[in-house]
């Protein structure tokens, strides 16, 4: 990136505290692991995970429960 180009997260007028935040957030991203399935972190994290799709259907189950305002 050259000095005059900024990057998307930039806007005029941010702070440098924040500036430095993203940055820091751009470096983790950076380093962080790739996660593919059947990769070992993936596969210590599936059983934390609920089955696909478990949470919307609670999520309806509640809205159907509520009375309409």
């Amino acid at each position: 990136m050259t000095a005059d180009a900024k990057p998307a997260w930039w806007r005029p007028g941010m702070p440098d505290s924040e500036v430095r935040m993203w940055e820091a957030a751009e470096r983790a991203a950076a380093e962080a692991p790739v996660i593919e399935k059947g990769s070992d972190p993936w596969l210590r994290l599936k059983p934390l995970l609920p089955p696909i799709g478990e949470g919307i259907r609670e999520m309806r189950a509640e809205q159907e429960q509520k009375p309409a305002a």
